[in-house]
């Protein structure tokens, strides 16, 4: 059994050591971090986005005139008709004053429709009535995750404020901030503006081909119809190739304050190794001094990953891309991760310190 006291007394007597170790893991650390949480939001968004039958979807994106809300179900009331269901989004993109400061940001207008067609959750607050839909409304829904604006908050678009009511999760979404296409239509006017529908047919597509879908909508210009699978394809890929460009980045960060940690731990038991032949003169077998070396170690981790979670606040505040804390399952897997890692290292210290030679020398300087 290992003993609490020899823990405690060398985390006091190597203090200095130690200090190195937490701020060491802590560095190394709290980028993979990041890159963990936004990898989790996007496995998150690209599972929201999968529609549960993906043959009964089709994706049109085209360009058209802005008109208003009205106008443009009159267009689309064909695909009624054939007992289709359907909602669309528009994107623009302009200037906005958000967070105390002009930028550009990409906006849209959307039908409560293609929300629910498109597996949005909605995290706070309220969707847009369809009445407020109808008179174009100076309100609006935000992103989830994409700023710390909260319901109640102001944004002046284009000269005007619109008032923050709603908080919604949706990968689909094209932009951060959602409006009324009415509102979108009276802002910006007769402008040429990027849609796209998203038709569902709940009964099957029977005789209706993309081709149909084409030559049926009254559009400007479509530049795609993906039915199916073909909708995520590119999607995918790309959500992909992020995960695995932050995936890799995050090693390269990870890998080095391993090895550094490694090689100051080694030093520090190297220190400890008279200590060590006594208590293995005394009977303390490897088993023992491997636990010891481990819980001396890790309670070293735990105290850098603490800190992790106290610098994790301003660093999410001050970037664009962590958008939210680490969750419980992540937490769990960095702590695993750690005790894995640092019982590895403990195990390889103890294997390359007590070799039989280097045993003897321990054991005979020690008596």
């Amino acid at each position: 059994m290992f003993y609490l006291t020899n823990i405690k007394g060398s985390l006091i007597y190597h203090k200095v050591i130690n200090l190195i170790v937490v701020i060491t893991l802590t560095i190394g650390m709290l980028y993979p971090l990041g890159m963990a949480t936004i990898i989790r939001e996007i496995v998150i968004n690209r599972d929201l986005c999968r529609y549960d039958d993906v043959e009964n979807h089709m994706i049109v994106d085209c360009f058209d005139t802005l008109t208003p809300l009205e106008e443009y179900r009159d267009k689309l009331s064909w695909l009624e008709v054939k007992g289709l269901e359907y909602g669309m989004i528009t994107y623009y993109i302009s200037t906005a004053y958000v967070g105390g400061g002009f930028r550009q940001v990409g906006f849209s207008s959307y039908t409560n429709e293609y929300l629910e067609q498109e597996g949005y959750r909605l995290v706070e607050g309220r969707l847009l009535t369809e009445e407020e839909h109808e008179q174009g409304a100076p309100y609006c829904l935000v992103s989830w995750g994409g700023s710390e604006r909260r319901i109640g908050d102001k944004i002046n678009v284009l000269g005007n404020e619109l008032e923050v009511v709603g908080i919604v999760q949706c990968p689909m979404m094209f932009g951060g901030i959602m409006v009324s296409q009415n509102w979108l239509y009276r802002t910006i006017g007769n402008s040429r503006i990027q849609f796209r529908i998203s038709i569902h047919a709940p009964n099957g597509w029977g005789d209706i081909t993309q081709g149909d879908v084409r030559r049926g909508l009254p559009l400007e210009e479509i530049s795609a119809v993906t039915r199916g699978e073909e909708i995520y394809k590119e999607y995918y890929e790309s959500i992909d190739q992020q995960i695995w460009k932050r995936l890799s980045s995050s090693l390269m960060v990870l890998i080095p304050a391993l090895c550094s940690l490694a090689a100051i731990l080694f030093g520090k038991v190297m220190e400890q190794k008279y200590q060590i032949g006594l208590r293995m003169a005394l009977g303390a077998t490897k088993r023992q001094i491997v636990i010891e070396i481990f819980f001396e170690n890790f309670i070293l981790f735990i105290a850098a990953f603490c800190v992790d979670m106290v610098l994790f606040i301003p660093v999410k505040r001050i970037s664009t891309l962590v958008s939210m804390y680490p969750g419980a399952a992540l937490t769990a897997i960095f702590l695993l991760f750690g005790a894995v890692s640092i019982l590895l290292i403990s195990i390889v210290i103890v294997a390359v310190l007590m070799g039989k030679r280097q045993v003897c020398e321990i054991l005979k300087e020690s008596q």
